[in-house]
């Protein structure tokens, strides 16, 4: 959970013609980092004084660094509603953005959560005697899960003579939201040059005189545990076109191990 917080004061412009007073804060500092949020589940705000007098209005808009997709507004379900006015103004601002009572009912933010955020503040108020111009604005996040993953490469598995892989076999065990995923690459007698990393069960049919493994255990902790453990894999051959068959394993002694979030 992450509590962004923005201070920032508001300087007025008296339009003439309205006879009230207006003013309006863009963030054109550091945005603020949601990036890591899975959700936004509330937006809390305050404002000196407290309680404002009746002819004070505050407006929000925001925009996004990582989606460069103009100013937009939340909807009631937090979603961005793109606003008219894209070069904002107080005025404008003041007409399509959201109100703080719009900001601070809303119980999710998906427009937001992900994100690094930039703001506009327009305030109007009939007399600026009447309120002491500060907002702040402050951001619970949350986050779905905390997920663990570790990618493992074997040593490589070296022979004498080419040797024809018949078959792999793997001894693990995943239990909960455990995963792996274990892949191998060998050395490609026709190229003369290692393969990329691919599933470990395109193995079988290869021949070759090098081989290595790679395993990504992850697990995600869901309010149980979980657990991602490879004990070996064995890979089965033919030494050439002989008779002679054996098999051969290479550990990955490094996850030897639970993997277990409790």
């Amino acid at each position: 959970m992450a509590n962004i917080t923005e201070l920032h004061p508001i300087r007025y412009a008296q339009d003439y013609a309205k006879f009230d007073y207006s003013g309006i804060v863009i963030n054109n500092s550091k945005a603020i980092d949601l990036s890591n949020a899975d959700n936004v589940t509330q937006i809390m705000i305050s404002t000196l004084p407290a309680t404002l007098p009746e002819n004070v209005e505050y407006k929000i808009a925001f925009i996004s660094d990582t989606t460069n997709a103009g100013w937009f507004k939340l909807d009631s379900n937090g979603a961005a509603v793109t606003l008219p006015t894209q070069n904002i103004t107080e005025d404008s601002v003041l007409n399509e953005g959201n109100s703080i009572s719009e900001l601070t009912a809303l119980t999710s933010a998906p427009a937001l959560a992900g994100n690094k955020i930039r703001y506009a503040i327009a305030m109007s108020c009939e007399n600026p005697e009447d309120v002491n111009p500060a907002i702040k604005l402050e951001f619970k996040c949350s986050r779905g899960s905390n997920k663990l993953s570790n990618t493992y490469e074997s040593q490589t598995l070296n022979f004498t003579d080419n040797i024809i892989v018949t078959g792999i076999e793997q001894d693990s065990n995943t239990t909960g939201a455990g995963t792996l995923t274990v892949k191998a690459r060998w050395y490609d007698l026709t190229n003369q040059a290692l393969t990329d990393w691919t599933d470990v069960a395109n193995l079988a049919g290869v021949t070759t005189n090098q081989i290595q493994y790679q395993v990504t255990a992850a697990v995600t902790q869901t309010g149980g545990s979980d657990s991602s453990v490879l004990n070996s894999i064995t890979a089965r051959y033919n030494l050439g076109s002989s008779v002679t068959s054996g098999n051969n394993s290479s550990e990955i002694i490094s996850i030897l191990k639970d993997w277990r979030r409790d």
